[in-house]
């Protein structure tokens, strides 16, 4: 009787059953990447943020946004300082917004819905995009509140952007009710007030490592004490204001953002103290506060009662938009030194932001 024939021994060996398998389509990720939206200037200390994350990589970035990859906890992105807010982005292959009315993108809408509300209890949802009052975004709002469960709002907490992105459409899914900028232990604000991402970019221009002693002069409503307590919680921090209303203004944050941070009522130009490792201030522009006229004898006492704070190795992060002052009192300046000068924006202004050092 003859022999069968054997095949050729393989490390693959399929049961009777098995088939060829053809590839299907590359499987769509459910978010296709997050970005920030941060104030112009502070790019730098975003990227820096943002990359310490577990999982992050850069992917683009301008003045004013930031594109990364992330595959770690979403709420983690909740805890960025610098940044006004977060989006998850989906990235819908559609030449016109009609596109994302079709099946295949409402079914991923719905789990992209499901993913962001898991994480935030939203009530509601708006949207923002040119157009949005025309026939085609109404079914886009149904389509919308159909999937998500959530009624439609002109003031909204779930805030929705739509936009052409190369020849396709990006929906963008902040991931906070409120801009994160909004810092939930701000309960009263003043004239002139800090926005609280520029605070914390100032925070971390100046270097702060625990057990340094810091100083926030004209503190008003102690935005730049709290962020540091926020960075640094083993910061020792002393902060003054002159004013009673900004004093009180600064206790209430101060006890909401629940911090100990010494607080005392005293004239900065006066204040007694051993000197500091590193003071953060930011004093008056003559824009919403004081003039400028004001300005030119404050801004070289301030300078003067700061470098009698410090020594040798302190380190003086100074916001203003008295752009050409500072400039002058620097030039002749034999107390202090800049070691770098960024531009930012805040409150529709371009203010600097120095970091100097003792002479």
């Amino acid at each position: 009787m003859p022999q069968r024939k054997t095949s050729p021994k393989s490390s693959f060996r399929p049961d009777s059953t098995s088939k060829k398998v053809i590839p299907g389509p590359k499987k769509t990720r459910l978010i296709d990447h997050f970005e920030t939206e941060h104030l112009e200037g502070l790019s730098s200390y975003v990227q820096k943020e943002v990359l310490k994350l577990p999982t992050a990589k850069l992917l683009s970035k301008s003045e004013t946004a930031l594109s990364f990859s992330f595959s770690d906890d979403i709420k983690l992105l909740q805890r960025l300082d610098t940044v006004t807010a977060v989006y998850a982005v989906l990235n819908i292959a559609v030449p016109r917004p009609r596109g994302l009315l079709g099946q295949e993108h409402q079914q991923r809408l719905e789990k992209a819905f499901e993913t962001i509300c898991k994480q935030q209890s939203f009530k509601s949802f708006r949207l923002s995009a040119a157009g949005k009052d025309s026939q085609v975004f109404e079914r886009i709002k149904t389509a919308f509140r159909d999937v998500s469960g959530l009624s439609y709002d002109d003031e909204g907490e779930l805030l929705i952007r739509i936009r052409p992105f190369e020849g396709a459409w990006q929906v963008l899914m902040r991931l906070s009710p409120r801009p994160l900028s909004a810092r939930l232990w701000r309960k009263c604000n003043v004239p002139g007030g800090l926005n609280a991402t520029l605070a914390a970019a100032m925070v971390r221009a100046s270097g702060a490592k625990a057990g340094q002693r810091l100083f926030n002069p004209m503190c008003g409503s102690a935005t730049l004490a709290i962020e540091a307590k926020h960075y640094e919680p083993l910061l020792d921090i002393s902060a003054c204001d002159f004013d009673e209303k900004m004093l009180a203004c600064a206790q209430e944050n101060i006890f909401a953002s629940g911090h100990e941070i010494k607080l005392s009522q005293a004239d900065a130009l006066g204040f007694e103290a051993d000197p500091f490792d590193i003071i953060l201030v930011n004093p008056p522009w003559g824009d919403a506060t004081g003039d400028n006229a004001q300005n030119h004898l404050l801004y070289p006492k301030l300078l003067s009662a700061m470098r009698r704070l410090s020594h040798p190795q302190t380190r003086l992060i100074l916001l203003s938009h008295e752009i050409k002052l500072m400039e002058k009192l620097l030039a002749e300046s034999k107390l202090w030194r800049s070691v770098g000068v960024e531009r930012v924006f805040h409150g529709g202004h371009y203010p600097r932001m120095w970091g100097l050092e003792p002479q």
